[in-house]
């Protein structure tokens, strides 16, 4: 035991020498930040759009929402639409079915602008499937709905899958419960 007493510092010594002079390796390149841009807030039930500025391409986007409830406190309302804008280039859109909605894009410099598949709506209950061309890559995706509702109008309805698809390639899935949608897929060179 003496013996391993005194071989415990130098043993340390050596470890710490050896750590000290091995090299760091260079910092990376700093990646670039995504500039967010955010719409006004639209009017109760209307389609809010975010926008990227010229020369930079979405790289994704989300959402601010005043849900509308009822007088007993109860959501009554339903995000219709969160997704990538299939007509208006490097655009992100929501839409509630009741209250006012904000719409964030997220924007790089270096990103290609992506393309956009949108599907008809499924029927009632039903998966709709945006597959992206050959030669492009699923970058993200998003939804656009139309809920099913009570005899008031109120939300009777949810979102059951708004994800990339574990079993068809290159391809956004989205679903609701009881109404119909359409899948966005965001599409990369």
């Amino acid at each position: 035991m003496p013996v391993f007493r005194r071989l415990l510092p130098a043993a340390s010594a050596a470890a710490l020498a050896a750590t000290l002079l091995t090299p760091v390796p260079a910092p990376a390149a700093a990646a670039e930040i995504p500039t967010v841009v955010t719409s006004e807030e639209s009017g109760n039930g209307e389609l809010a759009e975010a926008t990227c500025p010229e020369g930079m391409g979405m790289v994704g986007g989300g959402y601010h929402v005043y849900p509308f409830a009822t007088g007993f406190g109860q959501v009554a309302d339903f995000i219709k639409v969160n997704g990538p804008s299939a007509t208006q280039h490097d655009t992100w859109q929501v839409q509630q079915l009741h209250g006012p909605s904000t719409a964030y894009v997220m924007c790089l410099s270096s990103a290609h602008s992506p393309g956009v598949v949108r599907t008809q709506r499924s029927e009632p209950g039903k998966v709709a499937y945006a597959t992206c061309p050959e030669g492009t890559v699923l970058s993200g995706g998003g939804y656009a709905a139309d809920p099913a509702v009570t005899g008031v109008g109120h939300n009777a309805d949810e979102i059951a899958t708004n994800a990339p698809s574990a079993s068809v390639a290159n391809t956004w899935v989205a679903r609701m419960a009881y109404g119909r949608v359409s899948a966005l897929a965001m599409c990369t060179i």
